[in-house]
């Protein structure tokens, strides 16, 4: 059941994305989003969604009541905040009903009350959806049932679904403003190719007005023109097509005509000079003046039914209208050239295009001044030679086309793009229009030539291809290449049942401290040599990409067989062995990996991809530097931890993670040298959880603060209380996370716990992995002196299982070192691990560290640790980790079992 559910769920999130990519934003969008929604949480009788616009919330889809009638319904963002929240949690509301529509408002309480039976509604489910950190939509899903609507499991599927859509919206947002880039250029491009094809003016301002509709989305467009004191409309998309004629400084054309300032009108209506021009209410407009040499020569307008035009829209128009003022002032002056060469001559001289006329014969008779700009040469230079000398042999027919069709046939041809060389050797795109020279005669006397220096461009959209495509930072092909090839993959593969393929998704291990220690520059560095490294593993055939972060994923192609697959990851691992060199340091990083391998007919590029993340994960579980290939079993498990996270995040507002104690005894006397605080979740349907189940969920959520909180200010509160009740030799051990200790700070919050809670420094011991040493191993060395400086006792929990070097060990400011449990499991039996134990414990004698045995379960175990002299004990053989109520009840805290007399095995 549950595999079906996150099949469907998946499914549902690829038909968004499909959609999305698809086509623009619609009503129709919004309606799928609720279907969706609706078809993936059962109970739902009603369901609804807004969306933020400049003047606030409103009705963009709904489900079970009639959309039309509540549509010009707003919300401010309070009230929606209200509701909702702001991050990115569902919120179920219960019984709403009636109170819940009156506080919207009499009016829009009766619209709703008209459009469906909200009184019914026993409980809803209130969906932010969060964009850039700021909730721009949010869903609302209603049942009249409220027993059995809206369990974990459809809040946390609604919240996934309102995360997926957000990132949609995001992703289309991106691919819009690229859009919205291109369709200027391209309306950049139609008034050049107007002016150079000789179009009247009237011809320019239609491209203009026309253009800028579509630039803008369907607004009403209109352009006046300056007729004394007076401005004219020449052109207009969506009014009522009468002539007009404005007075200067009347209305807000007339305004900015006298004034020659752009202005945006937010609010039509409270504008004093606003008069509409339409039967259809105008919300916002934007009017911009036409400069040409510093005098207004016209007035540009948009005009929105909506509150929806803002300084980006201004900022456009803006830019806009200059190029229509230049291209309106070209056409006149082009208009010119057909009745006199003397004026064209004078024209041409101070253009900062290159105007050039072209004989019968093909070789250049005039060529204006703007060459020495544009290619370094001398007019005089080019005239008499044929332009075929200076441009690129691959574009040679394009300039052919450009020249000859005038030449032959009397007509002018769409702009072409040409490679041109500069006199001092470097590459210039011109952007070429050309047209015929009719004198009236029966042939055509030549051609006259407009070319742009359009290198600059050429650039900016060379960029813009590569940034849709390829990772800024390394190079890489980017998530977007990487899935078009792994999607044409998947189609070969299913076509042709081959050749096989496979996709590994690496995380590097621990890439965070990189950042933290030495910053963001050297972080850079190292994701930019590794990328390299990478590269150099791999085929031409097979892709290596950046997918975010120290993410990166690799499509291997055309593999034998599953070995294959596992010998390219091995190679992944192993280029990551060697050191790199980042700003004068070695540095040494690992690699978690995970492995989908392409099977079956049904094979998809995002699944394939999602398969891989899973299996990445499962990979880091086990250990770094590590691989796993995809089972079906994985996803299963991805989504139980999803549960888990979100089930955690519960507990802790329930107060169901506690803290046991576990005594550590002292083998000479069998007193107890100090408790360690364990945490446990007492999970309402999974019993009791040990740390290993839930702390790598914490770490990776950001929670493992809020568990390191509560385990030392808890353990402070406990010690206190003991104290109180005449335990004043009791002391207590607290574990810290590594994310406590790598963010700094962990001297000043130990003391501000102990303060709190009025216990001595002496009654605190604080124990930290090797990695949680090692990895930050300055800054901590200089916390954790602090703390001994003034009573608190350190120790390395785990012992043995990181990488810290005995020279670094010798340097730490360290009490005691726990030898880990894993080494004793088999001591009484294992040679290898007696030597083991044995070596931790020598070393440590001979550095003057106490020796702790955790794990000791039985009464070989313990007494091969007495036979080293294991000062030490914790284990099930004496104790299991109990609440402080059971370690009361068997005499644990009894004064004369702490260990007393003053004597302190730690130092």
């Amino acid at each position: 059941m549950r595999n079906d559910m996150d099949r469907r769920v998946a499914d549902v999130l690829t038909a968004l994305a499909k959609d999305l990519l698809a086509a623009e934003v619609t009503p129709a969008f919004f309606e799928r989003v609720l279907d969706h929604a609706v078809s993936l949480v059962p109970n739902v009788q009603t369901a609804s969604l807004v969306v933020r616009g400049a003047d606030g919330f409103r009705f963009a889809a709904a489900v079970g009541f009639d959309l039309e009638r509540v549509r010009d319904v707003r919300f401010s963002v309070d009230e929606v905040l209200a509701n909702v929240g702001g991050d990115g949690r569902a919120v179920v509301i219960r019984r709403p009903g009636r109170r819940t529509v009156d506080a919207l408002g009499p009016t829009r309480a009766a619209l709703l009350r008209s459009s469906a039976d909200v009184d019914r509604i026993r409980v809803s489910l209130a969906v932010p959806i969060v964009l850039a950190g700021e909730v721009t939509a949010a869903f609302r899903l209603d049942s009249y049932d409220d027993e059995t609507a809206f369990d974990d499991d459809a809040r946390a599927l609604a919240e996934a679904l309102a995360h997926h859509i957000g990132a949609l919206l995001q992703r289309k947002q991106w691919q819009e403003a690229s859009a919205r880039t291109l369709r200027e250029l391209r309306l950049q491009n139609e008034l050049r190719g107007a002016v150079a094809r000789g179009s009247d003016v009237d011809e320019v301002i239609r491209i203009a007005v026309e253009g800028t509709t579509r630039l803008l989305g369907g607004h009403l467009c209109s352009l006046f023109v300056i007729d004394g004191d007076h401005a004219v409309l020449r052109h207009h998309v969506g009014y009522d097509g009468a002539e007009r004629r404005v007075p200067l400084g009347q209305g807000v054309t007339g305004r900015v005509a006298r004034s020659g300032r752009a202005e945006l009108v937010r609010d039509a209506a409270s504008d004093p000079d606003f008069f509409a021009a339409t039967p259809q209410p105008v919300r916002s407009l934007v009017s911009v003046p036409l400069v040409v040499d510093g005098t207004v020569s016209g007035v540009l307008n948009a005009e929105s039914l909506e509150a929806d035009l803002d300084e980006t829209d201004l900022a456009r128009l803006s830019a806009v209208a200059e190029h229509v003022a230049v291209a309106l002032q070209r056409a006149e002056l082009l208009g010119t050239l057909r009745a006199s060469e003397r004026r064209f001559r004078l024209l041409t001289e101070h253009m900062r295009d290159l105007v050039c006329l072209v004989g019968p014969d093909g070789r250049m008779t005039y060529v204006s001044p703007s060459s020495r700009d544009i290619l370094g040469f001398e007019p005089e230079v080019l005239i008499g030679r044929d332009p075929r000398d200076y441009i690129e042999p691959e574009d040679l027919q394009l300039l052919d086309e450009a020249i000859r069709m005038p030449l032959i046939a009397g007509a002018s041809v769409a702009p072409v793009t040409t490679r041109t060389r500069h006199r001092d050797g470097h590459t210039v795109y011109l952007e070429t229009t050309a047209a015929p020279i009719d004198e009236g005669g029966p042939y055509v006397e030549g051609v006259v030539t407009v070319s742009r220096d359009v290198t600059e461009r050429q650039d900016f959209e060379a960029r813009l291809r590569r940034r849709a495509l390829y990772d800024d930072l390394t190079g890489l092909a980017n998530r977007t290449l990487l899935l078009d090839r792994l999607q044409h993959a998947c189609e070969r593969f299913r076509r042709d049942g081959g050749p096989r393929f496979a996709v590994l998704f690496v995380d590097l291990d621990r890439f965070k401290n990189v950042n933290d220690s030495l910053g963001h520059a050297a972080g850079d560095a190292l994701l930019r040599a590794i990328a390299a490294r990478f590269s150099s593993l791999v085929r031409a055939v097979d892709t290596v990409a950046r997918l975010a972060g120290d993410e990166f994923c690799l499509l291997i192609e055309d593999v034998a067989d599953r070995q294959a697959v596992l010998d390219a990851a091995e190679r992944v691992q192993d280029a990551l062995r060697s050191p790199f060199d980042v700003a004068g340091r070695e540095l040494f990083i690992s690699a978690s990996v995970g492995i989908a391998v392409a099977e079956g007919r049904e094979v998809d590029a995002e699944a394939l991809l999602r398969d891989a993340d899973i299996a990445m994960y499962r990979a880091k579980h086990d250990g770094s530097a590590r691989h796993a290939v995809f089972d079906v079993g994985m996803r299963a498990e991805a989504v139980q931890r999803l549960e888990l996270e979100h089930e955690l995040h519960q507990a802790l507002e329930r107060d169901e993670v506690w803290l046991a104690y576990q005594p550590i005894v002292r083998l000479d006397d069998d007193r107890v040298e100090t408790f360690e605080a364990l945490l446990r979740w007492r999970h309402p349907r999974r019993g009791t959880l040990l740390p290993d189940e839930f702390v790598p969920i914490a770490e990776q959520t950001g929670l493992i603060q809020t568990l390191d909180h509560l385990a030392l200010h808890g353990a402070c509160a406990q010690l206190a209380a003991w104290r109180a009740a005449g335990a004043l030799d009791a002391r207590v051990s607290v574990n810290v996370s590594v994310a406590q200790a790598a963010r700094g700070g962990l001297d000043e919050r130990v003391l501000a716990a102990l303060e709190a809670h009025g216990v001595p420094p002496t009654g605190l011991l604080i124990e930290l992995t090797e990695s949680a040493l090692m990895d930050g191993l300055d800054v901590v060395v200089s916390e954790l002196e602090r703390l001994r400086r003034v009573g608190v006792r350190v120790q390395i929990d785990d012992f043995g299982t990181g990488y810290s070097s005995l020279g670094a060990l010798g340097r730490l400011p360290i009490d005691a070192l726990k030898i880990d449990r894993s080494f004793l499991v088999d001591v009484e039996t294992s040679t290898s691990q007696q030597a083991i134990v044995t070596s931790i414990a020598t070393l440590a004698r001979t550095l003057g560290i106490v020796v702790v045995a955790e794990g000791v379960e039985n009464a070989a175990q313990l007494a091969f640790v007495r036979s080293l002299g294991c000062p030490l004990v914790q284990g099930h053989v004496f104790a299991d980790p109990s609440d402080p109520t059971a370690l009361r009840a068997h005499g644990w805290l009894d004064p004369a079992r702490l260990r007393g007399d003053g004597v302190d095995a730690l130092g």
